[in-house]
């Protein structure tokens, strides 16, 4: 018998109940698809309704079979269909954002789609689903022996560089995403996202990597264990931050170094708040990264 599907935590009941719900929220998508199929015999579009319904619909049933069988390949498979789901509603929310409140069902069925995909990445689930919990460890412990301590491996210079490039690309890619998505759909949409991303590189990577620094610190003495800590620490520092660095920027504004460096927290000094967003989401990130970069065993 499977003891990791017999004995299921709270949270990974959670998980399977957010993926059961999105399965039978696509299931209607799904089954309009078919319907739509004969409908609309170009080529072209019947290739759109195999990409962006049949394709991730499957894949939710598929990754649903596999968590309830606690099968490592099922979280994987989740992971991607939530991911799947996420993408044409962020294109949707850069594009139309103005519309989103207009259609409750889909807005409703996003929110729990990125719900489920966090609980994904929460550690005791993703612990559970892949065997890194404590009854693979047990059931490989003969009986009498004396249990050794945790073993820690010399933490890799690269996975340490992995995790600050992760960290940074996470907080320019939301802080760019929310400014496209208050800039509205007049300033390109989907195009003025990318064009946010590539000034955002340029001048708020270090602020980033200086948050990321902050952040891992922080969390580092207060217990790295626990996810709320992240999100709220995240979400504190990151408009404390921006607001510290941006008037700091204002003083080498004109000439230096700094000055260029620090533009980013510059021009979110009028819009500080978005950055708690960025924060949160960054937070889950290296929540997510923390235990492989620091924590190999």
């Amino acid at each position: 018998m499977n003891t990791r599907s017999s004995a299921r935590p709270g949270w990974v009941w959670a998980s399977l109940a957010l993926q059961l719900v999105l399965v039978l929220l696509s299931a209607e998508g799904f089954i309009d698809a078919l319907g739509a199929w004969s409908k609309y015999p170009a080529q072209d579009t019947r290739l759109q309704l195999v990409i962006f319904d049949f394709i991730p619909d499957t894949m939710a049933a598929v990754s649903l079979l596999g968590l309830w069988r606690a099968e490592p390949w099922g979280w994987w498979f989740a992971v991607l269909a939530d991911g799947v789901f996420c993408a044409p509603a962020l294109w949707f929310l850069l594009n139309y954002g103005g519309f989103v409140f207009r259609y409750p069902r889909v807005l409703v069925f996003d929110v729990l789609d990125l719900a489920a995909l966090t609980i994904l990445l929460y550690r005791p689930v993703k612990n559970h689903f892949l065997g890194r919990n404590g009854v693979r460890r047990r059931a490989t412990t003969t009986p009498g022996s004396v249990q050794p301590g945790r073993v820690r491996r010399a933490v890799k210079p690269q996975r340490i560089l992995a995790y600050f490039a992760g960290a940074v690309t996470a907080t320019c890619v939301a802080t760019a995403f929310l400014l496209a998505v208050c800039m509205g759909q007049k300033n390109g949409g989907s195009r003025g996202f990318i064009l946010f991303l590539y000034y955002g590189f340029i001048i708020g990577s270090l602020a980033a990597f200086l948050f990321a620094v902050a952040l891992t610190l922080v969390v580092r003495k207060l217990g790295s264990e626990r996810l709320w800590l992240w999100l709220v620490a995240g979400g504190v520092l990151a408009p404390g931050l921006s607001l510290a660095l941006g008037l700091i920027g204002i003083a080498f504004f004109a000439t230096g170094i700094v000055g260029v460096a620090l533009r980013g927290p510059v021009y979110l000094l009028q819009v500080w708040w978005l950055t708690i967003l960025p924060g949160v989401f960054t937070g889950l990130i290296c929540y997510t990264m923390y235990p492989w970069t620091f924590d190999p065993e």
